[in-house]
């Protein structure tokens, strides 16, 4: 990507977003907020605007968890189907598939989606006790058949 290409309204628009993520995740305070919006705003090139988030977006990124390689090319075949579907331009989509690329937690893969409508964002963390259903219907089944065989075993 060239970073001393003229930002265009909707990657300033995307940098505004993010940095209101930032701010609603607490990352930045009220203050900060409003010095980055404010150069943000005043940016002539996408190097410019990468001098305000570059440090935010390194922070950020320790504090999130690892997205995985089949997150990624998962993403990656989304973004085919919203470019195909014509919900982004060829410009947007190698800008997302970019970031999906280069996306080191689940949460800047889900922040390509963010403006698109219907297609699944990567997945949302799920805490690994929690089965899957396939997982609890085999477990439901094995209960059924040992107590069968139990009780056939008995009787």
């Amino acid at each position: 990507m060239n970073s001393s290409r003229r930002i265009s309204t909707h990657e300033r628009e995307a940098a505004l977003r993010e940095l209101h993520v930032f701010l609603e995740r607490g990352f930045i305070s009220e203050s900060e907020f409003e010095a980055l919006e404010k150069g943000v705003k005043d940016a002539q090139t996408l190097g410019d605007i990468d001098v305000y988030l570059e440090e935010l977006r390194a922070g950020h990124r320790a504090r999130e968890l690892r997205a995985t390689h089949q997150e990624r090319a998962s993403a990656k075949r989304r973004l085919e189907i919203h470019l195909a579907e014509g919900q982004i331009s060829q410009e947007d989509h190698v800008r997302r598939d970019e970031l999906v690329g280069g996306a080191i937690s689940a949460a800047e893969i889900n922040y390509a989606f963010a403006d698109l409508p219907g297609l699944k964002p990567a997945r949302e963390r799920r805490d690994d006790r929690f089965a899957s259903t396939a997982e609890r219907v085999l477990i439901a089944v094995v209960t059924v058949a040992s107590l069968w065989l139990l009780n056939r075993i008995r009787g």
